[in-house]
């Protein structure tokens, strides 16, 4: 399913936080981000891991 541009950005103008997906350039999803919801990438996850004592360094396989 492709978004209509127009519509994207008048919901985006409304403020807030976005989760964009796309695919071959189009856009197919829009979610806004809840206050308490957080999203990080793999790097940032891993290391927020490893600080919570989630990750042992020695043994994980997400290195």
């Amino acid at each position: 399913m492709e978004l209509d541009i127009a519509e994207v950005v008048d919901i985006i103008r409304q403020g807030g936080q976005f989760l964009i997906s796309s695919e071959e350039g189009k856009i197919t999803g829009l979610e806004k981000v809840r206050k308490n919801q957080f999203l990080l990438t793999i790097e940032e996850f891993k290391e927020l891991s490893k600080d919570a004592g989630c990750i042992d360094e020695t043994e994980s396989k997400l290195q």
